[in-house]
């Protein structure tokens, strides 16, 4: 129950309330990012697989003459 007699939400409440509330925004943003990690994983699997290799990067930098 949220409201105390008086109807009112009390500092507690809404201390704790938000803390549960970030806790689980942080746990469904750590959720979300291993998930797309492993997305990114598999769909790099299946490029290399459809199309090959990616060639490897050129280095940066002036070129020698």
């Amino acid at each position: 129950m949220l409201q105390n007699l008086t109807g009112m939400v009390t500092d507690a409440q809404l201390f704790y309330g938000g803390l549960i509330t970030a806790g689980g925004a942080a746990l469904l943003a750590v959720l979300y990012f291993l998930i797309s990690q492993i997305r990114g994983l598999h769909l790099k699997t299946q490029l290399d697989e459809e199309y090959g290799k990616e060639p490897p990067k050129r280095k940066k930098g002036r070129r020698k003459l």
